[in-house]
């Protein structure tokens, strides 16, 4: 007789959206969510409140799963604290699942800081394993596309690097990661001579690389290695250096402002100067650009180099390359 009445707690909350008690050992944890990591301090201490006040704010779970047990969607770290607080229940509102869930908790965790870099690089690599395109990932989650290329390169560095990420800004490591491809040994030993390091270091040590002789993947012997790290390139043992230079200046430079497409192939014996704003540089065609084929690396007269989106570009002169 009791099975006949199991399951009307879905229907009646989520009819009502009222919340209801639900046992903890018919909740489970969302997997995928993006949240993996939870400060034992924190959880104590809204372990102990909870205690003296009860759960103040419902979670959130789907109706009851293949496995009889419902899904959190929001609420996570109130679950794991009611469970240490020694409750057997916890308020939660059951809702139906949406395609939008998991966009709306990592918005939700990135607005309150509560996600480290290494986390938000796990949801990117995610969502690109799952055919997205970054372009979109920004659009989703409200953020510009570089914060989404840091977090996507990520999974492309070597592992020194990756391991700064858990005590370093996110963007210093970028900074280095952006150097390794032509200083790998430099940048090794400068991440393996320290535990953390802040963004001005970084960008400092970058700096103090610019007069050395390049030795890593942009040079003509290893490019195709780099490229096969980020996905973009054949493995290296698919080409002879004679072919890997052939394919580096035979590609092509989509047409800037109504100019004409210029052949990369001419690059040895010229150059295409553009104006980004009102500041002048060189197109630099030794490979894409991290953040995308809608984007151009920009060398300017100062040495710095950055990535433009091509919109963003003005084609000025394409000129005959001065002897060096």
């Amino acid at each position: 007789m009791s099975g006949l009445f199991e399951g009307l707690d879905d229907v009646a909350g989520a009819a009502s959206g009222a919340p209801l008690e639900i046992a903890l050992d018919a909740i489970e944890e969302d997997p995928n969510q993006p949240r993996t990591r939870f400060s034992e301090r924190e959880l104590d201490e809204l372990a102990a409140s909870i205690v003296g006040r009860g759960v103040r704010q419902a979670i959130t779970v789907t109706p009851r799963g293949e496995g009889g047990r419902h899904r959190i969607l929001y609420g996570a770290r109130r679950f794991r604290a009611a469970r240490r607080a020694g409750l057997s229940t916890i308020p939660a509102v059951i809702r139906e699942p949406s395609p939008d869930d998991a966009y709306d908790q990592m918005i939700e965790n990135i607005q309150r800081d509560d996600l480290t870099s290494v986390e938000i690089a796990g949801f990117v690599s995610r969502r690109i394993g799952l055919g997205e395109k970054q372009a979109d990932i920004a659009r989703r989650l409200g953020k510009d596309r570089a914060f989404v290329a840091m977090h996507a390169a990520v999974a492309h560095m070597p592992d020194a690097l990756r391991r700064m990420i858990d005590t370093s800004p996110i963007r210093g490591v970028y900074e280095l990661y952006q150097a390794w491809r032509k200083h790998p040994e430099p940048i090794l030993a400068f991440c393996g001579s320290r535990d953390r390091f802040t963004r001005a270091e970084a960008i400092t040590f970058v700096d103090s690389l610019k007069n050395t002789p390049a030795a890593g993947p942009d040079s003509a012997t290893s490019m195709e290695e780099a490229q096969t790290c980020s996905g973009s390139a054949d493995p290296p043992a698919a080409r002879s250096p004679a072919q890997s230079r052939e394919a580096r200046v035979g590609r092509k430079v989509d047409h800037l402002d109504g100019v004409a497409s210029l052949e990369a192939a001419s690059v040895p014996r010229a150059e295409a100067l553009v104006r980004v704003g009102r500041r002048e540089g060189r197109l630099v065609l030794d490979r894409q650009a991290d953040l995308g084929a809608d984007h151009a690396r920009v060398r300017y007269d100062d040495g710095a180099i950055t990535e433009v989106a091509l919109s963003d570009l003005r084609l000025v002169a394409v000129r005959t390359r001065q002897s060096q």
